[in-house]
């Protein structure tokens, strides 16, 4: 009760409730009737709408797209290979623009070095061919990381634009732990709503063992003894070849690993099985691709990714990575990397983690 005379005690504004596991996802700043288009569906699917969704990994950007998409006319420009995104997603009437570097596959490819020219001329004739259709971009993270930053926004930007003008739908999923607070903002800025997407599962681990799957691509947070055990074990069921900058006669003394092939990233070093480092983005992606093309089933290990940052620059670590993946999705082929826990941070931990399908603890 108040005492007579005084000034009741103001009430606070009640805040709007916020799910904390989506709430860490989006800096502070974006603006509240951004939020509240991305939280209606019914405008997410308005023509002429463009949304950002801001995220991690998970199926709801491929549900929203089947939803909103009837027909044959929807796009999706995503780094994944296409036959696995159709089997995992359903989306076999959706037309997919694979962005990789990868050549002779028979699915439509174009690499991210084209992005300001052939994607964007890409997503803005299918608008312009299909009105009312729906564009879904894929792998923000892994565009910023080649091109840059600022050729990303440019190009989110056109497609957006495109969108608008043709009467299409756009939407586009971030990482948020691949961007920074302020260039999360800067995209949004791009966008009519910003939807948060909740928490995806996570992604199939195991503490230790073989990978017992014909084909797929795994990061293994190990390193030492635990990797090199888990390497045996595939080379005891699959052709294995084993890129390391370490001596592999030390490795084969050390873990009993004689079924498994090397390349040895060496400046000084010579002989068989032997390759320069610095010939990692060409020579030894090529002889890696031959290998995983030799057999459904063949097993590319990168042994510690971690070692390889005194010889190339982390977008040529990623790009490296992500052929070796695309063509292990190509050729029915297992990709393994290590990488020492904690070793990049937490954007280019969040790059190289979107690359594979399944973390090993």
């Amino acid at each position: 009760m108040t005492p007579q005379g005084s000034t009741p005690p103001r009430r606070r504004p009640s805040s709007p409730m916020v799910v904390a596991s989506r709430a860490r996802f989006a800096p502070a700043g974006i603006a509240a009737e951004k939020l509240e288009a991305g939280r209606s569906l019914a405008d997410i699917g308005r023509p002429g709408r463009s949304t950002f969704l801001l995220g991690p990994p998970c199926s709801e950007p491929y549900r929203l797209f089947r939803t909103f998409c009837k027909g044959p006319g929807g796009l999706i420009m995503s780094g994944a290979h296409p036959g696995r995104l159709r089997a995992r997603y359903g989306l076999h009437d959706a037309k997919i623009l694979w962005l990789t570097s990868l050549s002779g596959t028979q699915e439509r490819v174009l690499g991210p070095q084209d992005l300001e020219y052939e994607v964007l001329g890409t997503a803005m004739r299918h608008f312009r061919t299909n009105p009312g259709s729906m564009v879904l971009l894929d792998d923000m993270d892994y565009i910023a990381s080649q091109v840059g930053f600022d050729a990303l926004a440019r190009f989110v930007k056109g497609v957006s634009d495109a969108a608008s003008e043709n009467g299409g739908c756009f939407l586009a999923l971030a990482d948020p732990e691949a961007f920074s607070d302020r260039q999360k903002l800067a995209l949004a800025e791009c966008f009519d709503g910003v939807r948060l997407l909740r928490d995806g599962p996570a992604p199939p681990a195991r503490a230790e063992g073989t990978v017992l799957v014909r084909h797929g691509t795994y990061l293994m947070h190990r390193f030492g003894p635990d990797a090199y055990r888990a390497l045996g074990s595939m080379a005891a069921a699959h052709r294995t070849l084993c890129i390391t900058t370490l001596p592999p006669a030390k490795l084969k003394e050390r873990y009993g690993l004689l079924g498994v092939e090397f390349i040895w990233l060496s400046d000084a070093a010579a002989g068989q099985g032997v390759m320069r480092p610095r010939e990692l983005g060409y020579a030894v992606q090529q002889a890696a691709a031959r290998h995983l093309r030799s057999g459904p089933g063949s097993v590319v290990h990168i042994d510690g990714l971690e070692r390889l940052g005194p010889y190339a620059p982390f977008k040529d670590i990623v790009r490296f990575v992500k052929c070796l993946a695309d063509a292990s999705g190509e050729y029915g082929g297992i990709l393994v990397a290590s990488v020492h826990p904690g070793f990049f941070g937490r954007a280019e931990d969040a790059v190289l983690r979107k690359r594979f399908e399944s973390v090993l603890a």
